[in-house]
């Protein structure tokens, strides 16, 4: 076996000949370190494809996870609205209930679900008119946060040392200096490895954050469901009572006899000249002199001129013991004893009689008692 190797250098330009002559176990040596370092080098170039592909999977999934939160706050917004709508629906259903005498020993908690939160001042005071009466009780008038990243990726990491002896010198310094590299190299492959599951529970996070946001939609989705299915046998238990009682129905005053805004609700109040509390038999609607007032259901004018207190009053009789009056009016459009029909023009919104400002005052009377007219007002 031979212990050295001879190198020849012979130059182009020179005929001096160069010779070298190397230990064969420095070869060796160099060999052994030579095949180390490329398997690091190609192990070193593998993980760092390997990490970026994770890094651009991690991206395209944060994208996609963006996308489905939109879209999730966009399905959101759609049941918010479908909820609104079953509970405009709902409430319409309870009116007609109430209305109609359908909701039986009921009928109070439903007018107290569906009571109505009018803001303002009162604006009319018809206190002469009750004849002593006492006042009764009634309502009064009136889108995932982000996970906090970690604020270090990278921590320093203890290097291991390569003791090795040999009988050279030289190739122990060689030697040394290699295992340095490998054991940087090694110190970057254990960072990326840490980048790569920091990037893997940034994932999962996000992940489960949105298995709980799809959980959440799901039972919006099931409670909006639920809801419409006891909306929908509500209708139809409400159609097959109501399939008879066309004539009843088309009496009842269920429009909104002029737009505006309610100022006042029914109820008692305390006066806007005394100060004391009074029974307010009436919903006030506010709007401008001169507004339409149009009849809530077909019936015939029973009354239609000046009344203290309430300026100029018309009355009309619908039938079935139901009646509405139409106070403060500045002009009316019909005379006693006239048919008219729903929709029909019956005066002119006004300021007169004791009235704080321009509005009309609605009363609805079942066998000569005012109720609250909001209950009979199934379009605004």
């Amino acid at each position: 076996m031979n212990n050295f190797y001879t190198l020849l250098v012979i130059p182009e330009k020179t005929k001096q000949v160069k010779k070298f002559i190397v230990p064969a176990v420095y070869l060796r040596i160099a060999t052994i370190l030579g095949s180390v370092a490329l398997f690091f080098v190609a192990f070193m170039v593998y993980d760092y494809v390997n990490v970026m592909q994770q890094i651009a999977e991690s991206k395209r999934l944060q994208t996609e996870n963006r996308e489905l939160k939109q879209q999730m706050q966009s399905y959101t917004t759609k049941l918010q609205n479908v909820e609104d709508t079953l509970e405009r629906i709902q409430s319409y259903a309870t009116k007609l209930r109430i209305i109609t005498n359908q909701a039986g020993e009921s009928t109070e908690n439903l007018k107290k679900k569906i009571a109505p939160d009018i803001p303002g001042m009162p604006m009319d005071d018809h206190s002469d008119q009750s004849g002593g009466k006492n006042p009764q009780p009634g309502s009064s008038g009136g889108a995932l946060d982000p996970a906090l990243l970690p604020t270090r990726w990278l921590e320093k990491l203890g290097k291991s040392e390569l003791l090795a002896s040999n009988n050279f010198s030289d190739a122990v310094r060689v030697a040394t200096e290699q295992s340095e590299k490998e054991s940087k190299h090694k110190d970057l492959t254990e960072q990326q490895k840490k980048i790569s599951d920091l990037i893997r529970e940034d994932e999962e996070r996000e992940s489960d954050s949105l298995k709980r946001d799809f959980d959440k939609l799901n039972q919006a989705f099931s409670s909006v469901l639920q809801h419409a299915q006891g909306v929908e046998l509500d209708i139809q238990a409400l159609s097959s009572v109501l399939v008879d009682q066309h004539d009843y129905l088309e009496s009842m005053p269920t429009l909104k006899p002029t737009s505006g805004w309610y100022t006042s609700g029914f109820g008692v109040r305390n006066s806007p000249f005394t100060g004391h509390s009074t029974m307010h038999e009436g919903l006030d609607i506010a709007n401008n002199i001169g507004s339409p007032i149009n009849a809530p259901a077909a019936g015939i004018v029973t009354y239609a001129g000046a009344r203290p207190g309430y300026g100029n009053l018309i009355t009309v009789d619908h039938g079935y013991g139901l009646q509405t009056q139409y106070g403060h009016v500045s002009r009316s459009y019909v005379h006693v004893g006239q048919k008219v029909k729903r929709g029909d023009r019956l005066g002119a919104v006004g300021n007169v009689g004791r009235s704080t400002g321009p509005h009309l005052h609605y009363e609805v009377r079942v066998n000569g008692i005012p109720v609250d007219p909001y209950y009979y007002i199934l379009q605004d």
